[in-house]
């Protein structure tokens, strides 16, 4: 049961770490669209798929901070029980 509701935090708390860093980056993200969206008006439409590759690759990167969160919770119990 404890490490039921331990995961049930964890799991809330990583997701409230991804919004904070999504708000962070509020302003990079719109420079990188509205770049994103000039390149798409010149570039021919074969290489368009790129950009949305981008674009998807770009957004992934918050998937790796709710990881990160996580690794870093698990060290710091580790941490605890090591000292």
């Amino acid at each position: 049961m404890l490490m039921e509701w331990i995961n049930y935090k964890l799991e809330q708390r990583s997701w409230e770490v991804v919004k904070e860093c999504e708000v962070e980056n509020e302003e990079l993200d719109e420079r990188f669209n509205d770049i994103v969206k000039e390149l798409n008006k010149i570039i021919p439409k074969s290489a368009q798929h790129s950009l949305y590759e981008l674009e998807e690759i770009c957004a992934q990167k918050f998937l790796v901070i709710r990881k990160a969160y996580r690794i870093g919770f698990v060290d710091a119990v580790n941490l605890k029980s090591s000292l």
